[in-house]
């Protein structure tokens, strides 16, 4: 009994440490969670989407996780399962108030339900694979904020890799206005192909800490694509993230 009370405080009661930011709302960051430290994303988006990620911290500057997405497994819509994914960042230099931040990674999927689709003339399933983040300290509203930039390199399916078409830009901020309060705001799918610019995804939203290691967040997410958003609304996403000790 003791050894179950001594575990059960370790993984469910925060600790009194500030939560790394490993992503925003879809983009990954410079930042890493630390050795020992385990975080749980749970997201879920628009037609009964659920997306799980679960990273552990190997070492101060080296994550391991894994991904799954599972669409339409809320209501009505056909399910649709996705093989797990993997993902893992190496920080090579640390964001600070001096030092912008570095690191290089591996992510299988992006958020939410037009992060999912690609190009309906490709391939739905797309695997964005490499990126690079990098994070800067900036003076705002009489605070400490980071922005955020970053460049990804899709590795899956094979046509997505022809001629560099492919490979997207990112850029996001985050705003803490509160210990408690946090908005956020990011642009995604920048192509440097100039004749894509309406498959760039808009993101912005809002997380609350309910304590330093349980966040709640409330996302919206759009695109001007028809492909991507034949509707033309934006889709709304809901995350629960849960960051804390493990060993």
């Amino acid at each position: 009994m003791k050894k179950f009370i001594i575990i059960f405080l370790i993984v469910f009661i925060p600790l009194s440490l500030q939560a790394e930011i490993i992503r925003l709302i879809d983009i990954p960051t410079a930042s890493t969670i630390l050795r020992g430290y385990y975080n749980i994303d749970f997201l879920t988006y628009g037609g009964g989407g659920i997306q799980v990620r679960l990273a552990i911290g190997l070492t101060d500057r080296i994550m391991l996780g894994i991904i799954e997405d599972v669409g339409g497994a809320i209501g009505t819509e056909k399910t649709d399962w996705n093989i797990p994914g993997v993902m893992a960042k190496i920080n090579i230099i640390y964001p600070d108030s001096e030092s912008m931040g570095l690191a290089i990674g591996y992510d299988s999927l992006l958020n939410g339900e037009y992060g999912k689709v690609y190009n309906n003339q490709i391939s739905d399933d797309l695997v964005y694979g490499f990126y690079i983040a990098l994070s800067k300290a900036i003076v705002l509203f009489s605070g400490e904020q980071f922005m955020h930039l970053g460049i990804r390199f899709p590795v899956l399916p094979n046509e997505a890799r022809e001629n560099g078409d492919n490979i997207s830009l990112y850029t996001g901020l985050n705003i803490i206005f509160t210990p408690e309060l946090m908005l956020m705001g990011e642009l995604e799918n920048f192509y440097l192909n100039k004749n894509r610019n309406k498959e760039i995804i808009y993101n912005a939203g809002l997380k609350y800490a309910f304590s330093e290691f349980l966040n709640i967040g409330l996302y919206f997410q759009y695109t001007s694509s028809r492909e991507i958003n034949p509707t033309d609304r934006p889709s709304r996403s809901l995350c629960i993230e849960y960051q804390n000790i493990f060993y």
